[in-house]
């Protein structure tokens, strides 16, 4: 070959291979160099199956798990314990997050969650059948349980009702409200004579329904009684109710943290020694015992007696979800139970009869995650959030890179977020603000996430002030504030303020007694605050109307009150324009306001999108300024709006499904589902021009 030919091709070999480790990196996550699990950033998140929504079950000797994997819609997948493989995925249409699992008498899987429908599936069958939907008013199937007759029980939300499944036949039988007011059934159990229901989030107890005449019932109150609450998970060992006691607020208005407690039905009493707190116990085996892992050991505890025994060491294998089975593993036929943690990604299997364990593998396929909460990091960066556990990605719209966090797999004992509610950059820090227990996190972009030490944990509001949802924020030149929504059965929810130099993070509960807060804009020290009238799910409202306000950090002080609108539910967001006046959103109302008093000095109907429909009602709509337009999401799309004239243009017609959005680089980036979607803010309109 001729020496120039050589050079010529030596040159494109070489540019090829640059642009290929140059895609490589470019596509990947950041600070890895390796590509991310999604084709690009516009599904930026990843699912995991949730721990409430696993079962176990045997097909020819193999003991497989079945777990609901939250996404768009989630799936039923079935995976075999010992090669880590998954061996059946099938689409769960009407469900993005999965709540409810158990297996019927036959060996199919019955599956629910935030749906009124149930899906039945027979493992290897190429789709799951449809059932129900289980009652006229049921939203969400909270629970599923398999009695010993083989019937298929279930309760739900948002009238705590429960119900039957004959698997025969498929058909539903609804057995009504649990007890007037409960608006969970949250979980139960069920025996040969009795269905054990935990009710709440009002007065959380234990309803225990009599089966041949579910109209008798009577009530196990909780051994203290809580005035909010959920009861989690509720199951029936012998003669004991192993439960998951919530943290809420006792009579005297007291906290008390959640724990888990053994109830003796025959003794009538809370009182049982056997009882271990922290732990999950494992259904009965065949020898009339059940189990648990804790402080480094396996324990059984006698179903009948309660007597319980130390039974072998178990290392730092604790997992989460438990079941008890037959099958074979390591080559021996016996009795096993299996402990998942699905945030180490694992199967623990002890061995009954010697009480040896062994470690497997256990990795359920991700899929696509339905977002959550959109908000603006560093320079070109989103903080997108995600239903379905604790997830986060950070994704840089310039690079398209993506950094998906907490890292997979988390390490044993290692500290999660939960779901981020919302998010705010202010400096080098991004603030965090997650559900459960309303934790406010500081993340230090300049360092590496290291789980349980950067991001730093500001507050648990939760454990101190009932609250669960820190959904508002907004940032000024002196202060990060932050609004919450309280917890499940709860009114009041509050103002935080953080001081970012001295660290130090203030809380005001019930700045607009009884209402939450949904929405924030600040000057200074100055914040101004949209609420909803309705607090945590459970909790009937007080007030008859949502309010604007304003309030002065640096004296402590509320400004004013107002409201806008007579009966509206919540105003969704607010933001500063550009003249300076205050402007909020109200489904597709927007409302000028004057920030010195709250008088209202304009409004324009966007879009008639608000509902008069008395139900929780938060963040329905957002609104963000971006220089001398102000651009609003309501139901599906995205306007934009002249301040001066008031005059609009449609940018996105269809799609949206988050009230959070950003604009970057002159390009609105919004949510659509799983995906993430821009449009840029030149555009030509798309409904006739400004009008």
């Amino acid at each position: 070959m001729p020496v120039w030919r050589l050079l010529i091709l030596t040159v494109v070999v070489g540019v090829y291979l640059l642009t290929l480790i140059w895609a490589n990196v470019d596509s990947g996550q950041e600070g890895t160099g390796s590509p991310g699990p999604q084709s690009g950033w516009s599904t930026p998140l990843d699912a995991e199956a949730r721990t409430a929504t696993t079962v176990a079950f045997v097909v020819d000797g193999r003991p497989k798990l079945a777990a609901i994997v939250s996404g768009r819609p989630a799936q039923l997948q079935v995976l075999d314990v010992g090669s880590d493989q998954v061996e059946h995925a099938v689409d769960l249409p009407t469900i993005t997050s999965g709540r409810a699992i158990t297996v019927g008498p036959d060996g199919s899987i019955y599956a629910g969650g935030d749906s009124d429908l149930i899906y039945r599936y027979t493992p290897g069958a190429d789709e799951a059948d449809e059932l129900g939907p289980v009652t006229p008013s049921t939203t969400s199937v909270f629970d599923l349980t398999t009695a010993p007759d083989g019937s298929i029980w279930g309760g739900g939300y948002p009238r705590g009702e429960i119900w039957q499944i004959v698997p025969a036949t498929g058909t539903i039988d609804s057995l009504g409200q649990v007890r007037a007011g409960a608006d969970y059934a949250r979980s139960l159990t069920v025996g040969n004579t009795y269905a054990y229901v935990a009710v709440g989030s009002t007065r959380p107890e234990i309803i225990r329904v009599v089966r041949d005449s579910p109209e008798q019932r009577s009530r196990i109150p909780l051994p203290v009684p809580l005035t909010s609450g959920i009861i989690s998970d509720i199951r029936l060992l012998g003669r004991f109710l192993a439960v998951r006691l919530p943290s809420g607020t006792t009579t005297t208005g007291a906290h008390r943290p959640a724990e888990r407690r053994l109830y003796d039905l025959k003794a009538r009493t809370w009182d049982v020694p056997a009882n271990v707190t922290g732990q999950s116990p494992s259904p009965i085996d065949s020898q009339g015992e059940f189990h648990y892992v804790a402080d480094g050991k396996l324990w059984g505890v006698d179903a009948t007696t309660g007597v319980k025994r130390s039974l072998a060491p178990a290392g730092a294998a604790a997992g989460r979800d438990r079941h008890v089975l037959w099958g074979t593993l390591q080559g021996r036929s016996t009795e096993w139970m299996l402990t998942y943690d699905p945030q180490v990604g694992e199967v623990v299997a002890f061995d009954l009869t010697t009480y040896e364990y062994h470690a497997y593998p256990a990795h359920f396929r991700p899929l696509p995650l339905t977002i959550k909460s959109l908000t603006k990091g560093g320079e070109g960066q989103v903080f997108v959030g995600g239903y379905g556990g604790p997830s986060l990605a950070i994704v840089n719209l310039r690079s398209g890179a993506t950094t998906h966090l907490p890292r997979r797999p988390v390490p044993k004992g290692g500290a999660t977020i939960g779901e981020i509610e919302g998010s705010i950059a202010s400096g080098h820090y991004q603030y965090l603000g997650t559900y459960t227990q309303g934790k406010i996190f500081r993340y230090d972009r300049r360092r590496p996430w290291v789980d349980g030490s950067n991001p730093t944990l500001l507050a648990n509001l939760g454990t101190s002030d009932a609250q669960d949802r820190p959904r508002a924020w907004a940032a000024s030149d002196s202060h990060v504030f932050f609004g919450t929504i309280p917890r499940y059965g709860q009114l009041g929810g509050g103002l935080g303020i953080i001081d970012p130099a001295a660290t130090s993070l203030r809380f005001v509960r019930n700045v607009v007694p009884d209402q939450s807060v949904v929405s924030l804009a600040a000057v200074g020290d100055i914040v101004y605050g949209g609420t909803s009238r309705w607090g945590g799910l459970g909790a009937a409202p007080t007030t008859t109307e949502a309010k604007v306000f304003a309030y002065d950090a640096s004296t402590g002080t509320k400004l004013w009150e107002v409201a806008p609108v007579p009966g509206a539910q919540a105003y969704g967001s607010i933001t500063i324009g550009p003249g300076g006046t205050l402007w909020a959103s109200r489904g597709g109302t927007v409302i000028e306001l004057d920030p010195r008093t709250g008088a209202t000095l304009r409004q324009v109907i966007v879009a008639d999108t608000s509902s008069a429909r008395d139900r929780p009602t938060y963040n329905v709509s957002g609104l963000v300024r971006h220089e001398d337009s102000l651009y609003l999401q309501t139901g599906q799309q995205i306007y934009e709006v002249d301040p001066d004239s008031l005059r609009t243009r449609t940018l996105v017609a269809d799609g949206v499904t988050l009230p959070q959005f950003v604009v970057v680089d002159d390009s609105i980036v919004y949510a659509a589902g799983v995906e993430l979607k821009k449009v840029a803010l030149d555009v030509e309109p798309t409904s006739g021009g400004m009008g």
